[in-house]
């Protein structure tokens, strides 16, 4: 006989997103193998002809593998992981938003930024990520788990990375690499 009160909730709430603009992600998960992720990865040159090289490179590898989730009754798991209020404000550029619950989490906001302004010049950015969860045993007998958070990124502006996470195995990461030549 399974007992089966397993009650994972993941909710953005209020105005969501709000007054958001340029290059926005949102995951919202729920339970077990999560991997979520929001890349960019942008690239500039300046108006004249002979101006050098940009690169920008964004690489990204999540693992969840070979993890074992044990308890073959769910008599209690509330993982819960809420962001609530009027979540991003007043957002503006680049902004990445993971949200999870429960188990095998691995989140991930990267974003890689190239400029060059003029000639015979060059301009490299990179943001590379492994992120693995591997060989993981998890027993959910009682579990309980929360992450609230209210009145987030009131008047956002640039670059806005937001990981919340509440049960097991978390990975998470927001990266932001820029490389600009302006001579």
């Amino acid at each position: 006989v399974t007992d089966a009160p397993l009650n994972n909730v993941a909710m953005v709430d209020g105005a969501a997103l709000n007054g958001a603009s340029g290059n926005v992600g949102l995951n919202v998960a729920v339970g077990d193998n999560l991997l979520q992720e929001n890349v960019a990865a942008l690239s500039a040159i300046g108006t004249t002809a002979a101006a050098g090289s940009s690169d920008a490179e964004a690489f990204s590898v999540q693992k969840s593998i070979n993890n074992d989730s044990t308890g073959s009754s769910d008599s209690e798991v509330f993982n819960s992981t809420q962001l609530l209020g009027t979540v991003l404000g007043g957002a503006t550029g680049n902004i990445g938003v993971n949200v999870a619950t429960g188990h095998f989490n691995a989140q991930k906001n990267a974003t890689a930024i190239a400029a060059v302004t003029g000639s015979a010049t060059l301009s490299e950015a990179t943001a590379a990520v492994l992120q693995e969860s591997t060989f993981n045993d998890t027993s959910h007998y009682d579990t309980s788990n929360s992450v609230t958070v209210t009145d987030i990124a009131q008047a956002a502006a640039g670059n806005i990375g937001i990981n919340a996470t509440a049960g097991t195995n978390n990975l998470q990461q927001n990266t932001l690499v820029i490389s600009s030549v302006s001579p």
